[in-house]
């Protein structure tokens, strides 16, 4: 299973068109593959030869061996994920970030593998969670993030609703400065 995270700096038209772009070219280019490395340097290829100048994506690509719960990824220049152990220890999945897809023409990118445990959870995000702010212009931050997901239950489902309830709340009324995307996944407990 593929799964991708990222974010197009820039807003408006032309950075959702290259949003559109890039989810298109990841389906098509990661058919059948299982190397993120390998997808994200051709994502980049592509998306070099056709961004305007000066946008660039970050992006985390994932492939999950859900029958092994092994999970590979890749990282270009994306936030590291999280990653929430059934006894709810959280620590950031360190991986080797190169530059975001679009800067250079030529990059190589790392993998890192992880075995994941059941009840584990794998929490992938955009900067507009990490950076909401409040009306104080306090940041969500990442000391915050790491103990909402500690904290948050442990399924997928559960850390996405009580990080998105954490969120509303530490804005209170202050609008949402930036697209917030989360993803949340892993092995139920049971597997």
């Amino acid at each position: 299973m593929g799964i991708a995270v990222g974010d197009v700096s820039g807003k408006g038209v032309s950075a959702a068109l290259c949003m559109a772009k890039l989810s298109s070219e990841a389906r098509h280019l990661s058919a059948g593959k299982t190397e993120p490395a390998a997808i994200l340097r051709e994502l980049n290829a592509s998306l070099f030869r056709d961004l305007t100048e000066g946008m660039f994506v970050t992006l985390v690509f994932f492939s999950l061996d859900v029958a092994n719960r092994r999970l590979r990824l890749a990282n270009a220049g994306h936030l590291p994920p999280l990653l929430r152990h059934r006894d709810g220890r959280t620590e950031q999945m360190e991986t080797k970030r190169s530059v975001p897809l679009g800067i250079a023409e030529s990059v190589d990118f790392e993998e890192s593998v992880f075995e994941l445990a059941p009840g584990d959870t794998v929490i992938a995000f955009t900067d507009g969670l990490n950076e909401a702010t409040n009306p104080h212009d306090e940041l969500f931050g990442t000391e915050r993030l790491a103990r909402v997901v500690s904290e948050s239950g442990g399924t997928p489902e559960k850390t996405l609703e009580v990080l998105l309830q954490s969120v509303e709340t530490f804005q209170e009324d202050q609008p949402q400065s930036d697209d917030l995307t989360i993803v949340c996944f892993g092995p139920t407990a049971n597997s």
